[in-house]
């Protein structure tokens, strides 16, 4: 595990995005939260944050599974969807054929 430090300014850069989006994906649960270097302010508030590298990196490795999953997931769909239109095609060529010969369907 890695224990190198990156200050904001390097997680916006390192996953490319904003303050504000990094502070709201935290807020929503789907982000790493910093530790506290510095107590800052009497309130709380204030003072130096960083992420362990390993936390961002493990965020982003996430990601991109779950990117692979929902892929494959969606090539899959991609597939049966495409099996039912050429069922429903080969469905329609024999009701054709069996018309064309006075068949019933």
């Amino acid at each position: 595990m890695s224990n190198t430090l990156l200050r904001r300014h390097a997680v916006e850069a390192e996953i490319g995005f904003s303050r504000s989006t990094i502070y709201r994906l935290m807020d929503k649960g789907e982000f790493p939260k910093p530790i506290r270097l510095t107590s800052g302010s009497a309130s709380g508030k204030g003072g130096s944050v960083a992420w362990l590298k390993s936390d961002i990196e493990k965020w982003k490795e996430d990601r991109i599974a779950e990117s692979k999953k929902d892929a494959d997931y969606l090539s899959k769909v991609h597939i049966i969807e495409s099996q039912k239109d050429a069922d429903r095609m080969n469905t329609a060529r024999i009701a054709e054929s069996h018309s064309a010969f006075g068949g019933d369907v």
